[in-house]
């Protein structure tokens, strides 16, 4: 029997607003010991931060984390997966987008914010 995905997701995901400034949610990422958090707004999935963008596309530019928001630095419009979907079609996708994470069409559910 294949591995569905929901089998295998995190539970409780973390997510802020597109006006969260991007050293609040590095102090976020850092008290819950996770690499990434959803943008949302209103229900709504808009992007996903990762630590290495802050590291990489913010802090080493010399910018100000302070200043700059979630939002804008975001990736928008990820790529999702079902949480009924079979595991190894997640990782097939993972691949062709070349991405390290998928947020779940569960997670992401008006619902859930």
């Amino acid at each position: 029997m294949p591995h569905l995905v929901r089998d295998l997701m995190t539970p409780n995901v973390t997510s802020v607003t597109p006006g969260t400034p991007l050293a609040q949610t590095a102090q976020l990422m850092r008290d819950k010991n996770i690499g990434n958090v959803l943008v949302c707004d209103d229900g709504h999935l808009l992007g996903v931060v990762t630590d290495r963008d802050i590291a990489l596309g913010v802090v080493t530019d010399g910018a100000d984390p302070s200043i700059i928001d979630a939002g804008t630095v975001c990736t928008p419009d990820p790529v999702c997966v079902g949480p009924d979907e079979e595991a190894d079609h997640a990782v097939g996708r993972m691949r062709r987008h070349a991405v390290r994470r998928l947020p779940s069409s569960a997670t992401v559910d008006r619902s859930a914010w």
